[in-house]
């Protein structure tokens, strides 16, 4: 079974952005501003990854944050405001491509992680062996 680059299916400035530094630091910003901290950082931070890659619809991002990861219903929805107006507000049009064929309500069940754990990626060792020395 042959996949398609990931590259081809997104496109280029959401790439860029998802690649961005200053993603991350948004993000983060956003989070921590509303009392989010930690591994919450990391909850909203995969469902604003599934928006980016075309497996969750935007406007839907409060819902998942609500349902799968169990945010209140006020927090979700703040977080979700302001990562749509600071994030997905300079990708807009490319994110509507995205979604345009897909039916919303499909998108809001349980998390799928992105790779089983039995799969492996190709010549990319099983352990992690890259270590920065302390100095």
């Amino acid at each position: 079974m042959s996949q398609e680059p990931i590259q081809k299916e997104i496109p280029s400035n959401i790439l860029d952005l998802i690649n961005s530094e200053d993603t991350a630091l948004i993000l983060s910003e956003i989070c921590v501003s509303n009392g989010i901290e930690g591994e919450e950082i990391e909850k909203v931070s995969y469902q604003v990854g599934r928006v980016l890659l075309g497996d969750l619809p935007p406007e839907l991002l409060a819902k998942a944050l609500e349902k799968n990861e169990g945010f209140s219903l006020e927090t979700a929805g703040i977080i979700a405001q302001k990562t749509d107006q600071h994030i997905f507000s300079q990708i807009r049009e490319s994110l509507s491509y995205l979604y345009k064929d897909k039916e919303k309500e499909e998108f809001i069940s349980e998390k799928k992680p992105f790779l089983e754990k039995s799969e492996t990626i190709e010549g990319l060792p099983k352990d992690d062996v890259y270590r920065e020395s302390i100095e």
